[in-house]
């Protein structure tokens, strides 16, 4: 997105300032978009706030985003390799023999989650 050039807006008795129409729709700003104020340096700074579900701030947690970091890591550094729960599927009827299941266990934001997944039958 391009910059949109810093026009002088006036402050109000109320200490209220109108963002020009065309800042606005650059930042897909709305009546009642929330913003964060800052004063840094002598400036003031606006940031779009976004509000983040309470079932999802998990996510957002230092320790989460650390987690994430390292996995991202990992993946680059061939450590691990990234496949969903289909592509596992996949590996097990392939490589999985004998019959039975593969009880796999994921941590996930609500704690653990098993998956049961069916081996291929011996033919």
């Amino acid at each position: 997105m391009a910059d949109v050039a810093a026009p002088v807006v006036a402050l109000s008795r109320e200490g209220r300032v109108t963002l020009p129409a065309k800042m606005r729709r650059a930042l897909g700003l709305d009546e009642g978009s929330e913003l964060f104020v800052e004063q840094r340096n002598g400036t003031i700074v606006l940031r779009p706030a976004m509000r983040v579900p309470r079932d999802d701030a998990w996510a957002y947690t230092a320790e989460h985003r650390a987690r994430l970091n390292r996995a991202r890591e990992d993946m680059v550094n061939g450590r691990i390799l990234p496949f969903g729960e289909e592509e596992l599927r996949e590996l097990i009827a392939e490589h999985g023999r004998g019959g039975g299941e593969v009880t796999v266990t994921v941590q996930g934001p609500q704690g653990e989650r098993t998956i049961a997944l069916p081996r291929r039958r011996e033919p």
